[in-house]
């Protein structure tokens, strides 16, 4: 559950993301598990909501930010794109599949 606060929080924080990952977990237990005594079993409508207004927020900032920005010019958006093709070709990435098959510890596979 750690895990999953960690990545809808999105911020890297340590404590935000255990503080969401009891709330998750509390309420998966309580809600879908059945292991409370409301009559709301199984039900965990609501348990994104926060997580996603946070994130509708976020985007309506963005788009805020870039909407009177001038697009960018053709060769700034070229090299933008081979940046991360360049790393991946220095390190020997061709696809995700192939990628985690070679960097997997042999105790993982």
């Amino acid at each position: 559950m750690f895990g999953v606060g960690n990545v809808v929080t999105g911020r890297g924080k340590i404590k935000a993301s255990e503080v969401h990952a009891k709330a998750v977990a509390a309420h998966l237990l309580e809600h879908y598990l059945g292991v409370n005594d409301d009559a709301e079993v199984r039900n965990v409508d609501g348990l994104a909501a926060a997580a996603e207004g946070s994130g509708a927020k976020q985007a309506r900032q963005v788009l805020a930010h870039v909407a009177g920005r001038a697009p960018l010019e053709t060769a700034a958006a070229d090299a933008l794109i081979a940046r991360p093709r360049e790393r991946q070709a220095a390190i020997g990435y061709d696809d995700y599949a192939g990628w985690i098959a070679k960097v997997t510890p042999s105790d993982m596979g």
